[in-house]
């Protein structure tokens, strides 16, 4: 059964001023519920300005200055390191945007896809060396994809 609650107007005024994660901590709720008003009142998204070190876009075309995803206008240096190390797919899964938003920064910065060729045999010891690290890290460090960590770890469990 899901909860409902009331909207007070000051927070009805608030949908579209700032992140629906903003909102969501502001007003003690769930984002899927701002959305939800948001969405269900019209309220347009909304949209950070952009950075005040880019040039402002010719014309007056705001797509210009769009950030390019929504998530992660700027995307955090961790995640850059790991664009070409593990899979576009499980950077996808990460940020929680489509393999296309992964695949198109990652081509646009000339960098080149992860293979899906055979992984690189990953040792019991280097595996337990890396374990307190998460799976991207100890990818990195191990010169192998994300991937290949999880399925070694997974294997090192089960035996």
């Amino acid at each position: 059964m899901t909860s409902h609650r009331d909207w007070s107007q000051e927070e009805i005024e608030q949908l579209g001023t700032a992140t629906d994660a903003v909102l969501a901590e502001r007003f003690c709720c769930t984002v899927a519920a701002v959305t939800h008003q948001r969405r269900s009142r019209g309220v347009a998204e909304f949209v950070p300005p952009p950075p005040p070190h880019l040039p402002s876009p010719p014309n007056g075309d705001q797509s210009l200055s769009r950030p390019t995803t929504r998530r992660y206008p700027v995307w955090p240096e961790s995640i850059v390191a790991m664009l070409g190390v593990a899979t576009d797919r499980a950077l996808a899964q990460e940020m929680r945007c489509s393999v296309s938003t992964v695949r198109l920064r990652r081509e646009a910065m000339g960098i080149p896809a992860v293979r899906d060729a055979a992984p690189k045999d990953v040792s019991e010891q280097e595996i337990e060396e890396t374990r307190s690290m998460s799976a991207m890290q100890a990818a990195k460090r191990l010169g192998v994809s994300y991937q290949t960590v999880l399925r070694r770890r997974k294997q090192l469990r089960r035996e």
